[in-house]
């Protein structure tokens, strides 16, 4: 029967061409637009959600006089964390240097390259997937290298090849690279194509960590800090806890608390993308352009949709002789409802089919503009996916 009705529907739209070619192409571009804007979407609502633990992430910063928060604090906070604070499972930091290095097997080889100094304990907040080697004691020597598996082809080629060697360090200091990692999403606050073991006596964070710091904000502030939380435990009180951490290790004269001159943020590392950036409001994000760009992706896809049935109406008023023939010869209300529904569910899947094949070869060219890696991975999910068909039956 199912058969007997596409048949029907398929002659139909061979007898109404134009009208069939533009309803089909304004759901195309109707559901192209949706597809691309709620990939977009659900990138920028994503950010670091990919990273095991995730939820239990948190970056530590300070801020100015304004309590804009800079994402970035003074080498010893990390020290202070780690120091005072149980209910921290393990606390890291992120020193960016910017650098040249050489390939110690050919010295012809060398790019200036963006290195990241590493804590030890970087890879017990930040679990990223390996590509080769393991990352338990990747950054235990001093003069350890973890390499991206773009940076690790650039220089070696496969990222097995790349274990073992020796990169030099300004030309004149030999690393090791010891692992290598898959190269990570744009959704990421994290950017880094090498992690470099940041307690080498000869790098810019053993440097700092060497530099006394007389006045917190006397002391270049140049790392990133971040912190894992124990499974359980709360986030307001410790929160509340941090915020006056430098009064108690570096307390400043005067009549102002260095609390108060330089206020410290704890912010999930979710929320950072999208943030506020207010050390008053650590969690506050920002989400007016995603609500902008998701409004008009459903204003698009509305006016493809009104389209759709306001010609499907006009042509289905030109069909009532079909219909009362057919009522004539003994079909039943539900017989021409299952046939009208089963033709606009024809055009409702052509449509679909045909924009998500349009929006899978517009993909390239927008991740270039936007300079992302935005993939279809998000129809994984069960929930998005089961969320997308069921828009799509109540659009036919």
């Amino acid at each position: 029967m199912l058969r007997h009705y596409v048949a029907i529907a398929l002659r139909n739209v061979a007898r109404t061409k134009l009208y069939a070619a533009i309803s089909v192409v304004g759901l195309v571009i109707g559901f192209t637009a949706a597809t691309l804007i709620g990939l977009y979407v659900h990138d920028e609502l994503g950010y670091d959600r990919w990273l095991p633990n995730h939820e239990r992430i948190y970056q530590v910063s300070a801020g100015g006089g304004n309590a804009q928060l800079t994402g970035v604090a003074p080498s010893d906070l990390g020290n202070w964390l780690a120091s005072d604070y149980p209910q921290l499972e393990a606390v890291t930091r992120l020193f960016l240097d910017p650098a040249f290095l050489v390939d110690a097997q050919n010295t012809d080889h060398k790019f200036n390259e963006p290195v990241t100094w590493a804590d030890r304990s970087t890879f017990d907040v930040f679990q990223f997937p390996v590509a080769a080697g393991t990352l338990a004691g990747a950054l235990d020597r001093p003069d350890s290298l973890v390499l991206t598996r773009k940076v690790a082809a650039k220089y070696f080629g496969a990222a097995q090849d790349a274990l073992g060697k020796t990169l030099l360090y300004k030309g004149d200091q030999p690393m090791v690279v010891t692992a290598v990692v898959e190269d990570l999403p744009s959704s990421t606050s994290l950017s880094f194509g090498i992690l470099a073991a940041a307690h080498a006596p000869f790098s810019p964070a053993a440097e700092q960590e060497r530099a006394p710091l007389t006045v917190f904000g006397g002391k270049l502030w140049n790392s990133s800090t971040y912190v894992l939380v124990k499974r359980g435990e709360p986030i307001a009180p410790l929160r509340a806890s941090i915020a006056t951490l430098i009064d108690r290790h570096a307390p400043t004269p005067g009549d102002r608390k260095a609390s108060e001159r330089w206020p410290l943020g704890v912010r999930s590392l979710a929320s950072l993308h999208l943030s506020s950036g207010l050390a008053t409001a650590p969690e506050g994000e920002k989400y007016g352009a995603v609500y902008t760009v998701a409004a008009i992706g459903l204003l698009i896809l509305l006016v493809a949709s009104i389209n759709f049935v306001n010609i499907l109406t006009a042509v289905g008023v030109r069909r009532a002789l079909e219909v009362g023939v057919r009522k004539a010869l003994g079909a039943q209300r539900a017989d021409l409802f299952t046939q009208f529904m089963s033709e606009s569910f024809l055009y409702v899947g052509i449509g679909a089919a045909a924009g998500l094949s349009m929006a899978a070869v517009l993909l390239r060219p927008l991740n270039a503009f936007l300079l992302r890696t935005i993939d279809f991975s998000m129809f994984l999910d069960w929930r998005i996916a089961a969320a997308s068909v069921a828009f799509l039956v109540a659009v036919a």
